[in-house]
């Protein structure tokens, strides 16, 4: 099993579109496969319900999934188990902030209770300041936020330069105290840190030109900003912008000039730029990848005109959430659908396309 993922969402995908197909499920009793795709609603989420009845039902299955080499199953055994609520199990919980799979330590960072509060924040803190993965600081800084703030006010700027980079996406510019943070980064010497501050305002929906005109000027992430305000209404002015677009430019931001890319009519120059955005639709790992496809195939004259390079946009990145929009694509078949190169990009997918 060599799959990543970006959210438990797909952790939950797996189990209702290949768990069955796994080198595994043999172990599991024949009962409980066929009770399986009942935990999950419809769009691929835990029903906690049903969990939880299941866990009542099969605590000690359970156990045994926290415990195995499988990771799919650890993480779905803690779900389980978490929901039961019961002291025999923290040892699993404890161990659980150092499991290997990450979701499995986001799983018991954001939603493990436990009376001794104290160890509990600093497991939590450790994940905060020493876990390899974004999405695990993430959730460890909401729930220090959330539950913690007794114990602990978060300082960023007492932390190095490289954590106060990573920590500084998780501040809310709505609130006076994230948005004291900020502006602190955007008026110091650091223009990484303060094109990073600024970059988190963007995203908060600020007006940041009127608020910092002179420092803001120089920095990198609000040229782009600039420039994607500037090149609505001309197409002149959009070639420009959407050349500065790469894989490392945040997400976010590139969805932004895709979006504007594809709701226009087509453009015979522009067809370099349609391909580059299936490219990077494609190496996206999360919602925005099916959002932007629906928007694409909507725009039915820029879809025909595409052809086969349309299937570079469905990848095993984006597999789980675009597989349900693909199988309808191929079903329509619409006059222009490439079928034969987006049945080709389905058979990378991690499981088949029913």
């Amino acid at each position: 099993m060599g799959k990543i993922y970006s959210s438990d969402r797909e952790i939950c995908f797996f189990f209702k579109t290949g768990f069955h197909e796994s080198s595994y499920s043999h172990e599991i009793p024949q009962n409980f496969l066929t009770a399986m795709p009942d935990l999950f609603d419809k769009n691929g989420f835990l029903v906690p319900r049903k969990l939880k009845e299941s866990a009542h039902n099969n605590e000690a299955l359970f156990e045994d999934f926290s415990r195995s080499p499988y990771r799919e199953l650890r993480f779905l055994g803690l779900a389980g188990l978490m929901t039961l609520d019961r002291d025999k199990h923290a040892p699993l919980f404890w161990d659980g902030f150092y499991d290997s799979f990450y979701p499995v330590r986001k799983l018991v960072i954001e939603k493990w209770e436990n009376r001794e509060r104290t160890r509990l924040f600093n497991e939590i803190f450790k994940r905060l300041t020493g876990d390899p993965r974004q999405v695990v600081r993430e959730a460890a800084y909401g729930r220090i936020k959330r539950d913690f703030s007794d114990l602990f006010s978060i300082r960023i700027n007492s932390f190095t330069a490289e954590e106060q980079y990573r920590l500084i996406m998780f501040l809310d510019s709505h609130t006076a105290h994230d948005q004291a943070f900020l502006a602190e980064f955007i008026e110091g010497e650091d223009d990484a840190l303060a094109s990073r501050a600024l970059y988190r305002l963007q995203l908060d929906g600020e007006k940041i030109r009127n608020r910092w005109p002179e420092k803001t000027r120089k920095l990198k992430l609000l040229r782009y900003a600039a420039l994607f305000s500037f090149c609505h209404g001309s197409q002149d002015c959009f070639p420009p912008a959407f050349r500065l677009i790469d894989e490392h430019t945040p997400p976010g931001l590139a969805s932004k000039y895709i979006s504007e890319l594809i709701g226009r009519p087509f453009n015979e120059e522009w067809k370099g730029f349609y391909k580059k955005a299936c490219l990077l639709i494609g190496k996206m790992k999360g919602p925005r990848s099916v959002a932007l496809l629906e928007l694409f195939y909507k725009n039915r004259s820029l879809w025909k005109e595409l052809g086969s390079d349309t299937a570079l946009a469905f990848t095993a990145h984006n597999q789980y959430y675009t597989a349900n929009l693909l199988k309808m694509i191929i079903h329509e078949n619409r006059d222009g659908t490439p079928e034969k190169a987006l049945s080709q990009a389905a058979e990378e997918f991690a499981f088949p396309l029913e």
